[in-house]
């Protein structure tokens, strides 16, 4: 998943759940990815900011020397009201900026918490979702070095993916 498309994805999201299966592997297996696309939506948006405030301060300031220079009539007045519409809009952009910043901070606690569950697993545990997920070692091969059958394995990763859902609701639950 790319950085933009994470942040599309942000909009009324519920991290009071872990997520399925597949998000958890996800999360898991794409740390480093997931961190630097953290870096960079954070990068995107305050720039958003910046350019939105550096506008809005241009408009205000002619907004102020249209709205005391009023002896032209209609004309002036009506690029003072353009000027004061943009600088609303301007406004309103830079607020819906801060929003998405408030939501890309409550998906990266919710990224957070869950690597915070896997840390947390039993060492038997934790060692199959890295072997798996992290390093990125065949199932076959796992099963074979720790002399498990691959119905073990999947028995175990799967018992890792739940009770990673139950800490994390756990946790989720003690942070209200």
């Amino acid at each position: 998943m790319e950085a933009k498309e994470i942040r599309r994805k942000l909009l009324y999201k519920d991290y009071s759940s872990a997520g399925d299966d597949e998000h958890i592997q996800y999360v898991i297996s794409n740390r480093e990815l997931i961190r630097k696309q953290f870096l960079s939506l954070y990068d995107d948006i305050y720039a958003d900011i910046e350019t939105n405030d550096e506008i809005l301060q241009r408009l205000a300031l002619r907004s102020v020397s249209y709205s005391s220079v009023n002896s032209k009539g209609a004309q002036i007045d009506g690029i003072y009201r353009l000027i004061e519409q943009k600088k609303n809009e301007k406004h309103r952009q830079i607020m819906e900026l801060y929003d998405e910043v408030g939501r890309l901070e409550a998906y990266e606690e919710h990224v957070n918490l869950i690597w915070r569950c896997q840390r947390q697993l039993p060492e038997e545990l934790r060692e199959v979702l890295d072997s798996l997920l992290i390093k990125k070692v065949s199932w076959k091969k796992f099963a074979r070095s720790h002399q498990y059958s691959e119905s073990t394995v999947s028995r175990l990763r799967k018992k890792a993916f739940s009770q990673i859902r139950s800490h994390y609701e756990e946790l989720y639950q003690r942070a209200l």
